[in-house]
């Protein structure tokens, strides 16, 4: 019968989506599980950009320390590789840059950090040999003294000169290398000319007398006059002071220069930390994403699957109505009219089809029968 196959298929229905239900619960679990921990590791590789690799970059810049270098390059493989672990089509892409940001720290921007730290060490070992020659031409002042008191207070009063215009030389360094402005830049060969013409005094006050030899032992040797040997000890100051000052200007372009390229090579690498930076920030959208499109399509299987358990269980009522419930009740009413009118007659099978045709057949059948049987009987009745 249509009836049995109809129950029959609708449990098997039934069954099949409350399979599918159990394993769309199952998978979609265990997916959001994997998104979330993806997103569990991306917030610990957040915070390691934001605050640990950057820092650890801008340390290293301003000391040029190789133990930072060392540092930042190690958090940059940690970065790499917790990227490795997280399934997601963007971090291929951050990989590849991380890679050559670490690449370059150990390469191109190495020299930062040591031109950063050591950018003015030219200009200050030339202050400092300014400075040594001053106060050896105080010492030599000092000296002399007991020799020619007039000339040593002239030495005495270059020196103290040139101490003050060492000073402010040093002053002026600082703030032109800071700002890099013209007017520093005059007030600084202003005071190389300054220095210029104090050692040009220098040359035209008389010597002291503190004599030095200015050849070594070997050159005695061959027989060269003591006049010869000996050279007054403020020559080798004041050549020492002349080439100071002459040198000091192109000393002072080549740290401007070195101080440039290393200001590039710095806003470049941080530039591109900050945009590790934000190329991670990105993967956080994108893993948002995936993890509420996944909640989104879990849902609708759900409804889905909730909608087609609905219109199978219509579609089963609608069968059983039409299959059964409607003929059974035309049955039922035939009957009951024969049972009204107190005999029994066929029913018109051709209001009936399927399984309930043929039981209004079989009904029929028995209905003849029966009346054939009656008819024997009403026969043998009579003729008795």
């Amino acid at each position: 019968m249509k009836l049995p196959k109809l129950l029959i298929g609708s449990l098997l229905g039934q069954c099949i989506i409350a399979g599918l239900l159990v394993i769309t619960f199952l998978k979609g679990a265990e997916h959001l599980e994997a998104e979330q921990n993806d997103v569990a590791r991306y917030q610990d590789i957040k915070a390691k950009v934001a605050i640990d690799i950057k820092q650890t970059v801008i340390d290293y810049l301003n000391t040029g320390d190789a133990a930072i270098l060392a540092k930042a390059e190690k958090q940059l493989e940690i970065l790499e590789n917790s990227l490795r672990l997280i399934d997601n089509e963007m971090t291929a892409s951050v990989i590849y840059q991380i890679t050559l940001l670490r690449l370059d720290l150990t390469q191109k921007y190495r020299a930062a950090g040591k031109l950063g730290s050591n950018a003015q060490i030219v200009l200050q070992n030339a202050e400092r040999e300014l400075g040594d020659n001053i106060k050896l031409l105080s010492e030599y002042a000092d000296k002399g003294a007991n020799i020619n008191p007039v000339a040593a207070h002239d030495y005495y009063a270059v020196s103290a000169e040139m101490a003050q215009s060492a000073h402010v030389l040093s002053l002026l360094r600082d703030q032109y290398l800071a700002n890099s402005d013209d007017k520093t830049k005059t007030s600084i060969l202003f005071q190389l000319e300054q220095l210029k013409q104090q050692v040009l005094q220098l040359e035209q006050l008389p010597r002291l007398g503190l004599m030095e030899s200015n050849i070594d032992e070997d050159e005695d040797f061959f027989g060269r006059s003591d006049e010869y040997a000996a050279a007054d000890q403020v020559e080798s100051i004041i050549a020492d002071l002349t080439s100071l000052t002459s040198r000091y200007p192109k000393e002072i372009e080549y740290t401007q220069a070195r101080l440039e390229e290393t200001q590039v090579l710095k806003e470049e690498l941080l530039t591109r930390t900050n945009q590790v930076a934000l190329n991670v920030k990105s993967i956080e959208h994108s893993l948002f994403g995936v993890k509420s499109n996944a909640f989104v399509n879990i849902q609708y299987t759900l409804y889905a699957l909730i909608a087609a358990s609905v219109l199978m269980a219509l579609i089963h009522s609608l069968g059983q109505h039409h299959w059964f419930h409607k003929p059974l009740k035309r049955f039922q009413q035939a009957l009951q009219v024969q049972a009204e009118r107190g005999n029994t007659s066929n029913i018109n099978e051709q209001e009936f089809k399927g399984d309930f045709h043929r039981v209004v057949g079989d009904y029929n059948r028995l209905v003849e029968i029966s009346k054939d049987k009656l008819a024997r009987i009403k026969r043998l009745y009579q003729a008795t």
